[in-house]
């Protein structure tokens, strides 16, 4: 095999190598399209889910405005007594505080792609693969034909 025909097909196999490592792990391929879905449908999730505390926290804040006992159960979980009152601590018993944890919802999109660096090296890197293979095999075929000449010149001389 000629080494421009080696050349060429190691070429091919490069490009045909980068073509589909890119459609499918590339920055922009088909791995990177399903994560940006996947944190797609976790930020509508959290969004829905911040509308459900906002609206649970609008409600409270509501209560809180309208209802003297509930500004009085509040301020006494905050530690605020009035002077009549005591506290009576049991052993064993924890008081279930309300918390929301801020930040928990959303969280920055982290996508981990191959780079486009990586899939070049990988198409070139098995690009030259084929040439040496192609070259070791194509120098075996041609040393095989020439011993097989001198054979069978050497038997009918």
């Amino acid at each position: 095999m000629k080494l421009i025909h080696r050349l060429l097909i190691s070429l091919y196999t490069a490009f045909i190598v980068f073509t589909w490592l890119s459609f499918f792990v590339g920055p922009n391929g088909l791995a990177e399209s399903r994560q940006l879905e996947q944190y797609k449908e976790k930020l509508v999730k959290g969004n829905l889910e911040m509308e459900k505390i906002n609206q649970k926290l609008d409600n409270e804040f509501r209560r809180l405005e309208s209802d003297p006992d509930r500004i009085a159960l509040e301020a006494r979980s905050l530690g605020y007594y009035r002077d009549n009152e005591g506290i009576f601590l049991l052993e064993g018993y924890h008081v279930n505080r309300k918390g929301y944890s801020v930040g928990s919802l959303f969280r920055e999109y982290s996508g981990k792609t191959s780079s486009i660096a990586a899939i070049r090296l990988t198409a070139v890197s098995l690009g030259v693969v084929v040439f040496f293979f192609l070259t070791i095999f194509s120098r075996n075929k041609n040393d095989y034909t020439i011993r097989r000449r001198r054979y069978s010149e050497a038997r009918y001389n």
